[in-house]
């Protein structure tokens, strides 16, 4: 698994180690490669900045220290990693699915937060206070809340943005769509380009608190 870690990051990141030298120059080969061990040995890795975050997470388990704390193979050809965008889309929709997504922001605080809510929000806290997420699909938005009665959402929320993901493609195929609309969302998957952390972020704590246990959820990752 290890090795296969390491292959697997050597054709990700332009033939890059992931425990290489950070910086090379004038370096000899000699150098390169004992310093290059002695990061293995210490577990000193280096991810290359250029791949994707579902790959980093990925490549994070596949080259844990310890041959125990490694992934198995089956595991791995599970991870979000190589999911198809379809599949993305599927995950985030029975994520936003439940109870506790189903309440706005701004009333949810009376009845306190579940531990994956709390920790979704802390992860994209920084991010969304100062780049509101509405702000980054400004169009989308605006379809999707111009309408009377429409859903109002708090969009420094990861939580809400979850929300809005599985309501866009609940009513991506009602009428009143624009073709632009249903373009981005079927087409293009623009979240995942647009919130490129989200998917694995969420999958990251809803594996931590066990919410794949849940029928919708544990349905999405199968």
């Amino acid at each position: 698994m290890f090795s296969a870690g390491l292959v697997l990051h050597h054709i990700l990141a332009e033939k890059k180690h992931a425990f290489g030298p950070k910086d090379e120059r004038g370096m000899s080969e000699a150098d390169i490669q004992h310093k290059t061990e002695g990061n293995i040995r210490e577990g000193q890795l280096k991810l290359s900045e250029t791949i994707s975050p579902e790959a980093c997470h990925l490549l994070k388990q596949m080259l844990q220290y310890s041959k125990d704390d490694r992934p198995t193979a089956a595991s791995c050809l599970k991870h979000p990693f190589f999911w198809s965008k379809k599949e993305k889309k599927n995950f985030l929709f029975a994520v936003g699915n439940q109870p506790e997504f189903q309440q706005p922001r701004h009333f949810a605080s009376s009845r306190g937060l579940s531990s994956v809510e709390t920790d979704l929000e802390a992860a994209f806290a920084s991010e969304f206070s100062s780049n509101p997420w509405d702000t980054q699909i400004p169009q989308i938005y605006t379809e999707m809340t111009s309408m009377p009665r429409s859903r109002r959402y708090t969009t420094s929320s990861a939580v809400d943005l979850v929300r809005f993901v599985r309501n866009s493609y609940a009513h991506c195929s009602e009428s009143t769509r624009s073709s632009f609309f249903q373009q981005k969302l079927l087409d293009e998957y623009v979240y995942f380009d647009t919130f490129p952390t989200l998917v694995i972020t969420v999958y990251d704590i809803v594996m931590k608190y066990g919410w794949n246990s849940r029928k919708e959820i544990r349905n999405a990752l199968s």
